[in-house]
């Protein structure tokens, strides 16, 4: 029940950890903004990760969940990174692209993951994609943003309400989404997603933010961006990953 838990209650993203001992210790970090740190308990040696990327603005593009658990050093340091949701003008902390101006295109939902031995992105061991931001072609929120999460994130042809003309494409593991076309004078702002980042398009008005990711997904124009794609680190045991 946490996947539907983490869609319903955090628009923004959210992170559960659980040291399994004897008596567990769980560990939950919202929101914050920036980027927090968790310390191993002692005696924990193996650790249940739960995380939910941020939603884009808008309808739909909803984050991805991962779940999965990691051997541990006892008093290691984790970097906690918990991923904001996209506004009507901006993308959400951690990644999420950035929209254009007018208030019903919406920016991208950040990514929430964890990062081991530095805060760089190379460091994440393990990433929930955040969603694309939905645009309003065909009348409000009518061209909704790609859900994140998965080995590839959702692409906003899947929401279209006009023939996948404009809309993003989903990050995978390898690259980030395809953005919508630029031939259309008012979408030459848009750009591909990238390492950790859904592409932007804040030079247009009507520009939509990809979500942030593992790899991110695309911008979009008119309609929806492409959602980030989430990721398991090899020497962790992926039990959900969506």
């Amino acid at each position: 029940m946490l996947k539907k838990y983490f869609k319903q209650i955090f628009m923004s993203g959210g992170l559960v950890l659980t040291g399994l001992t004897a008596n567990s210790q769980v560990t939950t970090f919202e929101y914050t903004g920036e980027s927090e740190t968790y310390e191993v308990p002692a005696g924990v040696r193996l650790l249940h990760m739960e995380l939910s990327g941020a939603a884009g603005y808008g309808n739909l593009g909803y984050g991805g969940t991962v779940e999965a658990y990691m051997e541990v050093t006892p008093g290691a340091t984790l970097n906690i990174f918990v991923g904001g949701a996209g506004t009507a003008t901006t993308g959400g902390y951690n990644g999420g692209g950035e929209s254009g101006f007018e208030s019903d295109f919406g920016g991208g939902g950040g990514a929430s993951d964890i990062r081991i031995g530095g805060i760089e992105l190379t460091d994440r061991i393990i990433v929930a994609g955040g969603g694309g931001g939905s645009g309003s072609n065909c009348g409000l929120w009518s061209a909704e943003g790609g859900h994140g999460g998965g080995l590839i994130g959702e692409s906003a042809c899947l929401y279209s309400c006009s023939d996948c003309q404009y809309t993003g494409a989903g990050g995978s593991q390898v690259a980030g989404g395809i953005a919508g076309p630029t031939e259309h004078a008012s979408c030459s702002g848009n750009s591909n997603g990238t390492l950790g980042n859904g592409g932007s398009n804040n030079i247009a008005g009507y520009g939509t933010g990809g979500g942030g990711g593992y790899y991110g997904g695309g911008s979009g124009c008119y309609e929806g961006a492409g959602g980030g794609s989430s990721y398991t680190h090899p020497d962790a045991m992926s039990v959900v990953h969506t």
